[in-house]
């Protein structure tokens, strides 16, 4: 699906990430990295992309995870990819794409070293996402929709620091599956899913929504409010009801 995009022929040498390019071509790039050295303990921060890819950050790689990247923002005339045909209708984008108050898109780079994860979680709005392997090799985790509940602690928030181990002993219908280089990995609307880099793995995804699934999208952001609207009742005597709203809304979805 991948192999004739520049991506793939310019930011790898020999199956290997070609660092010395990206460092060339994109090195004083700011990033959004996440710092996550146990499962509780999570900061993000930004840096240059040569930063990075350092020798003296390498030594902590499993710690450190180049994620959410709006490379696609940064560097509007690279050709990187072709947008597969499957995945070709793509309304959140291209809504995106022609707001001219609106700086945003649902286009990322991921970047991580081997070890990195990407914890349990659904994808924003309910939207369905596709990954594609642009170097490296990943394991995905998914949890079936309707095995959600199995997720939820007393107070009704998923687990998002659950590990594979867990998932895997604790919700026997999960699915598990091996990204190679150069393969596309689409995820349905609502299913949770864990992420974690085998090798060093660099991707390009999507997050979309189209026909097929803007109900669900739909449901969800209508259900969202009204949980927030039940939230902050109480405050609606003391600030602007709808910016409260908002706040939790984006909050929650993005």
């Amino acid at each position: 699906i991948s192999s004739d995009w520049n991506a793939v022929k310019y930011w790898t040498k020999e199956g290997k990430i070609s660092l010395s390019y990206l460092k060339e071509n994109f090195g004083e790039a700011i990033v959004p990295v996440e710092l996550r050295c146990s499962s509780k303990s999570v900061e993000r921060i930004t840096m240059p992309l040569k930063e990075f890819i350092s020798p003296s950050l390498a030594r902590k790689a499993t710690c450190w995870y180049l994620k959410d990247w709006h490379f696609f923002q940064q560097f509007p005339e690279y050709d990187a990819f072709q947008l597969p045909i499957f995945f070709k209708f793509d309304w959140l984008n291209e809504y995106c794409d022609h707001q001219k108050d609106v700086c945003d898109d649902f286009r990322f780079v991921y970047f991580g070293h081997r070890g990195t994860v990407t914890c349990l979680h659904f994808d924003v709005m309910r939207s369905y996402s596709w990954s594609v392997n642009v170097c490296g090799k990943k394991e995905w985790i998914f949890i079936p929709p309707a095995k959600e509940e199995l997720l939820l602690d007393k107070h009704g928030h998923s687990l998002s620091d659950i590990t594979k181990e867990e998932i895997l002993s604790e919700i026997p219908d999960a699915i598990s599956i091996i990204q190679e280089t150069g393969e596309a990995v689409f995820v349905p609307s609502g299913w949770y899913h864990y992420v974690e880099n085998l090798e060093d793995s660099i991707s390009i995804n999507h997050n979309w929504i189209n026909a097929s699934n803007i109900f669900l999208v739909w449901n969800f952001l209508r259900d969202e409010l009204d949980s927030v609207k039940k939230e902050v009742d109480h405050l609606k005597n003391e600030a602007n009801d709808w910016i409260g709203h908002y706040q939790m809304l984006k909050a929650n979805c993005g």
